[in-house]
């Protein structure tokens, strides 16, 4: 198991250094390496936590559903404009991301380790802290929600270039949606 996630690791990363090979480097291709490289990352850290029975390295990967989820939709959302630019207002998806992981630190800081286990391995839900059970529902909350924000996103792009084009095959993102 631990070999398979190595592996997975080492592929994100070899992906996203052909993408960034690939002439001319766009700006997709530049959301689609870090996304790589971030999914690269989160496995090399978990196979690094379950290799040497870290558990606590699995901590800054909580909320990484926030940082994902949204790259992704950007990565869409640039792919089907026609000038490949990021949607005004950016910069507030990753907001949600920011604020978990300060509130994360602020955990970290104030608990003990004994309290920290309890809290997350111990305690029901909801007896754990407010806010740490709002930043989890986002974080689960935030795939469904930006894959139907890219769903929509390429449907209509996909409406507008029936209406465009005879010839779509080449415009389609099929396999972005699949």
């Amino acid at each position: 198991m631990h070999a398979l996630i190595a592996v997975g690791a080492v592929n994100s990363l070899f992906f996203a250094l052909l993408v960034l090979k690939k002439k001319p480097r766009t700006l997709p291709d530049r959301l689609l390496s870090i996304l790589l490289v971030l999914i690269s990352t989160m496995m090399a850290v978990v196979y690094v936590s379950l290799e040497f029975d870290l558990d606590w390295l699995l901590l800054p990967l909580t909320y990484t559903n926030l940082l994902s989820a949204p790259l992704f939709y950007l990565y869409v959302a640039a792919m089907v404009d026609e000038d490949r630019r990021l949607p005004k207002g950016w910069a507030w998806h990753f907001i949600p991301f920011a604020m978990a992981n300060v509130y994360l630190l602020a955990v970290l800081e104030s608990y003990s380790e004994v309290e920290l286990t309890l809290i997350y391995e111990v305690l029901p839900l909801l007896e754990r802290p407010v806010l740490l059970n709002a930043f989890y529902l986002a974080d689960l909350l935030s795939v469904p929600v930006y894959a139907g924000l890219s769903w929509r996103l390429l449907l209509r792009h996909r409406r507008q270039i029936e209406d465009l084009y005879s010839y779509k095959q080449s415009v389609d993102y099929r396999w972005i949606r699949n």
